[in-house]
């Protein structure tokens, strides 16, 4: 066979000089070399706005890995109209692919970014999963004559919580660049400027290092990530910790949990010139399940009702010249009967030998639907153990807080006033329906509880 000079015309019909294509030494070697596996990963999804133009960017840090060789890129996208994005910048930081198709893999990069971007997004009217729950709010809102269901629409990003966990340090920065630059994040009812003063409140108090804690405590490991899963069911104190970790991550878009977030920013802000404020946030960072009780301090504060809070955190109500000691705590529908026996007990020992008439504040708390006949067996459950309250107790309101499909602040309704017959220290109980009279009267169902939604259901 004559041999094909380099210069001439590649004979494969390409069009091509032969020493450009089957006679380039580099195409040889690799047509003879074994096939290398080429993989990537992307190790940050960062949204940051854009301050020149006021727009979104999204910053994408990632490594392709071709066989061995790790090979660090960094990717700027810019959003388009319809919810895509396009990239406006993209470099290599340490070793360039000396021979890689860059359109090919600007769209399956770009692709592999809008698959952990794809937000899921469930409407409570049509969750088939909740169907029993569902039936139960439809027949609440027939007997309240509440007009017809307006849908309340859950999205998260399940995948973001697929990559590499960021560090700690970077928690509150990551949700300030959201509050400013993520398109999909929303919290109805609340302006995004509300949002954002909310959220400041709550970085002082719930700081990265506390949220770290409490990941570490609950999951039991020194190195516990951001990217973990933290539910109820592993620590009670998962809120706002699990909340404010996957905000940073990116996770959560519109969801229940982020109106108890804003609620309880607004809440502390609030209270900046109440008596005793640090109180309270010394013990709702200690049991952050007491952040009910930090939000109806404010509520009563705003009333010019609440006077002060002692040590304990209890809030020191006063109403026609009396003052109420006000105990809050939560319960779910898990072995309620124990639950409600030991926090109330636990409420009559921190009163103590007080001369301030104790109430013990019960927010009904569950992570589902509004289910009328569950609540209809709760009160049922507290008439029943009204008789076995300790003297110490001078009564016990019975409430739950809730999120409707207005969304906006979190609603508060009382359910039940008890009052002790056998109380040390007697109450009226016309004083205390108006010391715990419902925050809004007016529901627009859905209405959700307070457990975060998303968690009910797989992706």
């Amino acid at each position: 066979m004559a041999r094909i000079e380099r210069n001439s015309p590649c004979s494969c019909g390409s069009g091509k000089k032969y020493k450009h294509c089957h006679g380039d030494p580099a195409l040889l070697n690799a047509q003879q070399a074994p096939r290398v596996e080429t993989v990537y990963r992307f190790t940050s999804i960062v949204f940051t706005p854009e301050l020149s133009s006021g727009t979104t960017r999204l910053v994408v840090n990632g490594s392709l890995f071709i066989g061995s060789v790790e090979c660090l890129f960094l990717m700027i996208l810019e959003p388009l109209d319809g919810g895509n994005w396009r990239i406006q910048q993209f470099g290599w930081k340490n070793n360039k692919p000396k021979r890689f198709n860059a359109e090919a893999l600007g769209k399956t990069l770009i692709e592999g970014v809008l698959s952990s971007l794809q937000a899921l997004t469930v409407k409570a009217e049509v969750d088939t999963t909740q169907a029993l729950s569902q039936a139960s709010a439809v027949k609440w809102i027939q007997q309240h004559d509440a007009g017809p269901c307006t849908p309340y629409t859950v999205s998260y990003r399940p995948r973001l919580l697929q990559i590499i966990s960021p560090d700690w340090s970077t928690l509150w920065d990551r949700i300030e660049t959201r509050l400013d630059a993520d398109p999909q994040l929303e919290v109805s009812g609340f302006s995004p400027q509300t949002v954002k003063n909310a959220l400041a409140s709550l970085r002082p108090v719930f700081g990265h290092e506390w949220v770290e804690a409490v990941y570490q405590r609950a999951l039991g490991k020194k190195e516990a990530l951001m990217n973990a899963a933290l539910t109820p069911e592993v620590s009670p104190d998962w809120f706002p910790a699990f909340h404010l970790a996957v905000l940073a991550n990116g996770v959560l878009c519109s969801d229940p949990a982020l109106h108890y977030l804003v609620d309880l920013g607004l809440a502390i802000a609030t209270l900046e010139s109440f008596k005793g404020r640090q109180a309270l946030l010394d013990q709702v960072k200690r049991t952050p399940a007491l952040h009910h009780q930090l939000c109806l301090a404010a509520e009563l504060h705003v009333r010019k009702l609440a006077a002060n809070a002692d040590e304990a955190g209890n809030i020191i109500a006063s109403l026609k010249q009396q003052e109420y000691l006000i105990h809050t705590f939560a319960v779910d529908g898990a072995a309620l009967a124990e639950n409600l026996k030991t926090q109330l007990a636990k409420a009559a020992d921190n009163a103590g030998a007080s001369k301030i008439p104790l109430v013990a504040h019960i927010i009904l708390e569950r992570n589902s639907w509004y289910d009328p006949e569950h609540d209809t067996q709760t009160l049922a459950l507290m008439d029943s153990l009204a008789s076995e309250l300790p003297a110490s107790i001078s009564a016990v309101v019975l409430g739950r807080r809730f999120i409707d499909a207005n969304g906006g602040h979190v609603k508060r309704q009382t359910q039940k006033i008890l009052v002790n017959k056998q109380a040390a220290v007697p109450v009226d109980i016309a004083d205390l329906a108006e010391l715990f009279i419902s925050n809004d009267n007016v529901l627009h169902p859905p209405c959700l509880n307070s457990g975060i939604y998303f968690l009910l259901r797989g992706e």
